[in-house]
């Protein structure tokens, strides 16, 4: 149950969202109505359209729901973008972290639901900008990969030291990497 805090902290920071601009998700649920039409294939006609297939035809089923619940869709999207998210990091937290560490990722949950994170996807308007680097996560291993990755940043800063000649990262002065400006 060490999830449940953060979905409830997640469920009160999109309750804030309720009727905030949304920047163009108006314009992606509308073209998702295309989805269903006779002329579903023009669906990407419009070059602005930024979203995959895969979030517009989610978009559409959002809208459908919203439609039998007789509420707006920007409502029932508020609270299942926030959500969606949120569940997608408690996935990838828990294959970070496994084993018994339920205080570890009940801080980590909380804090990530707690600074808005989620919401802000939905805020955005581009839920694939929070949703495809916890999908790479679960993509490239789990920790492992993460581990890796971090490894292969901490192996690139030693060269730029080594290179630069600083001993340290707070070594690491602007004109080492910066030519000098002026004469």
């Amino acid at each position: 149950m060490w999830w449940l805090p953060a979905l409830v902290v997640t469920v009160g920071t999109a309750a804030l969202t309720v009727g905030a601009d949304t920047g163009d998700l108006p314009f992606f649920v509308h073209a998702a109505d295309d989805l269903f039409t006779r002329d579903w294939a023009q669906a990407y006609a419009n070059p602005d359209l930024q979203v995959g297939p895969v979030q517009l035809v989610l978009l559409a089923v959002a809208d459908a729901v919203a439609g039998v619940l007789s509420l707006s869709t920007f409502t029932v999207l508020a609270f299942v973008v926030p959500l969606g998210v949120t569940a997608l990091f408690l996935l990838v937290l828990r294959r970070l972290l496994p084993g018994p560490r339920p205080l570890l990722l009940l801080t980590a949950s909380v804090v990530f639901a707690g600074l808005g994170l989620p919401a802000a996807a939905y805020l955005d308007g581009h839920m694939a900008q929070a949703v495809v680097p916890l999908l790479w996560v679960l993509a490239a291993g789990g920790a492992a990969a993460v581990a890796g990755a971090l490894d292969g940043l901490a192996d690139d800063l030693r060269h730029v030291m080594a290179v630069a000649g600083a001993a340290s990262p707070a070594a690491l002065d602007p004109t080492m990497v910066v030519a000098p400006r002026g004469g």
